[in-house]
């Protein structure tokens, strides 16, 4: 049966709340009572002492209002209200601090009663308000009740003992408490760290990338969802790369056909005729340009190419492709480690990308550096809007620029694009950037790190 997330959470929360529950009654069992003893006790010895000293004065028949001035102080400092009752329960006498514990109450019956029954009695009140009832000795027998409301001792929890076994009973809650959330919010936030990482790698370029599902829960609903739609675009992404190799394959023999036809065709043909055919010809290069393009394309695509690497002088690469006398060129340094092939494909495209944007200098830079390749090529042309430059290495993009020339300086859309798959072969980048801060211009810059 599927685990809900949500059942998990639940559950987990219930179980800190009956921890926390459980331990602070387990505090109660284990030291309240024992403190409840031992203030009963302290008690009954405090109000004892003081029973104690009024039995001997009454015993020695001081008079009343002698015995209040006698024990008024004492009283005061218990902050209590003292009674003596015969045995039928009539008071004999009384004394009340000046600033008692508690305003003093009538004479709570079932506490004497329980007293005469078990012994000393004690009934703890609110905050630190005790009373007690004692029995009151005259000679060597009891002789009637003292009754006394009093200020009890301080609460277990304010004792230094008591604060120290709450701080540490305090603590290993705490401390259980974050161990439980922790795998509490791992158990929730790994699996997501895992899927943010598959999509990660799965946005990058790694088709291949899956969430690994293991509990039956929401969070495996969502990698069961990314799976099915990383299968399907991995799916038309590679049907589409198949059917473009497929068609520029089949139309390379007709096209070749149809090359030779006009090869014979200008045989015998007129000055007018043969124009239009060298016209037609020079269209059929074009198209067999693109098609070479989409086979070279498809097949970057369909496979991760790596690049084989050897020592290449960059100024020799930098001179094949800047043939053109609209190319200013510079490098600086010597060999770096390059599969030639590739490279010159890259850079031959991003130099044939600027000068069919311009009408002036394209210049070509390269330095080889402790850091890597760097190649730049840069034009004074239209430039590219600031949302499109990272569009502009995508297949068949052309920004609005682009789109306005006709013509044989038109590219077909994937220059740029397998310039990129070539770099990106090496293990480097390619990103474009405006020269002017008009926005005008455009610098392609290319790096290429040192192969590990």
């Amino acid at each position: 049966m599927p685990r809900s997330l949500l059942v998990k959470v639940y559950l987990w929360f219930l179980f800190a709340i009956v921890l926390t529950t459980a331990s602070v009654a387990l505090y109660i069992v284990l030291f309240a009572e024992d403190w409840q003893k031992r203030a009963q006790e302290t008690v009954i010895d405090r109000v004892g002492n003081l029973r104690d000293v009024v039995s001997k004065l009454r015993a020695k028949g001081i008079a009343a209002a002698e015995l209040d001035d006698v024990m008024q102080p004492v009283v005061d400092s218990y902050r209590a209200t003292v009674r003596v009752l015969d045995a039928s329960g009539n008071e004999l006498w009384m004394l009340s601090a000046k600033k008692p514990e508690a305003p003093p109450q009538p004479v709570h019956q079932a506490l004497v009663d329980r007293m005469k029954r078990d012994g000393p009695a004690v009934e703890f009140g609110t905050g630190r308000e005790v009373t007690v009832a004692l029995p009151m000795i005259v000679g060597d027998r009891p002789d009637g009740v003292f009754y006394a409301q009093a200020r009890g001792p301080r609460p277990g929890w304010q004792t230094g003992e008591a604060q120290g076994r709450l701080l540490v009973g305090l603590g290993l809650i705490l401390i259980a408490g974050l161990v439980l959330c922790y795998v509490l919010a791992r158990s929730i936030t790994a699996p997501l760290a895992r899927m943010a990482e598959v999509a990660e790698r799965f946005g990058s370029g790694d088709l291949g990338a899956r969430m690994e599902l293991s509990r039956a829960n929401e969070l495996h609903l969502v990698g069961d969802r990314f799976n099915h739609m990383a299968d399907r675009i991995a799916r038309l992404l590679d049907d589409k790369r198949r059917l473009l190799g497929d068609i520029s394959h089949e139309l390379k023999t007709p096209l070749a056909r149809l090359r030779l036809s006009l090869e014979l065709a200008k045989d015998g043909a007129d000055a007018e005729a043969k124009g239009y055919l060298e016209r037609g010809d020079r269209q059929v290069e074009q198209l067999a340009a693109l098609i070479d393009e989409l086979l070279l394309y498809s097949r970057l695509e369909a496979q991760p190419y790596a690049a084989e690497r050897a020592p290449t002088p960059v100024a020799a690469l930098v001179s094949e492709v800047a043939s053109d006398p609209r190319i200013a060129s510079s490098v600086e340094g010597g060999d770096f480690p390059l599969d030639r092939r590739l490279m010159a494909r890259a850079l031959g495209n991003v130099v044939h990308n600027a000068l069919s944007h311009t009408s002036g200098a394209v210049r070509v830079g390269a330095r080889v550096g402790s850091d890597g390749l760097v190649l730049s090529v840069e034009d004074d042309g239209p430039g590219v809007p600031d949302g499109d430059r990272a569009r502009i290495f995508e297949p068949f993009f052309r920004a609005d620029q682009a789109r306005e020339r006709t013509g044989e300086q038109g590219g077909h859309g994937l220059g740029l694009t397998i310039a990129k798959r070539c770099v990106e072969a090496h293990g480097g980048t390619i990103v474009a950037e405006a020269v002017r801060p008009d926005g005008g211009g455009l610098r392609i810059v290319i790096r290429v790190p040192i192969a590990a």
